[in-house]
């Protein structure tokens, strides 16, 4: 999958472990969901992720791991991609990352309208 232009040279600063595992994501059918409460204020406690991108925007689980899919509002060119790719282990460490301008079509957003979460 082409990531784009601005995605790649954000992930030029990313550590080639965690994009591996970004790039596997990528390839799997996943099935995502709208943030609760909860998982809105965990992400407001994670500063590292926080300067990274503006919003949590889905979030899955699976195999006792989970993963979240961060929304920079303001995106491209010289800006950071839309997408920022968040995956951690059952611990809460990450585990994978990796920015991202298109949603992948087999990727899959539960309770919302066209495959579209409202922002």
């Amino acid at each position: 999958m082409r990531l784009g232009f601005t995605a790649d040279q954000d992930n030029a600063d990313l550590p080639d472990t965690l994009l591996a595992g970004f790039r596997t994501a990528l390839d799997t059918v996943l099935h995502w969901r709208v943030p609760d409460t909860a998982e809105e204020a965990a992400f407001e406690l994670r500063a590292e992720l926080r300067q990274k991108a503006d919003s949590l925007y889905a979030v899955t689980e699976s195999f006792g791991n989970s993963a979240w899919v961060l929304k920079n509002m303001w995106h491209g060119f010289p800006d950071p991609a839309e997408f920022l790719f968040v995956g951690f282990d059952g611990q809460g460490d990450i585990r994978q990352m990796g920015y991202f301008e298109d949603w992948p079509s087999w990727w899959h957003r539960k309770g919302v309208k066209n495959n579209e979460i409202p922002t």
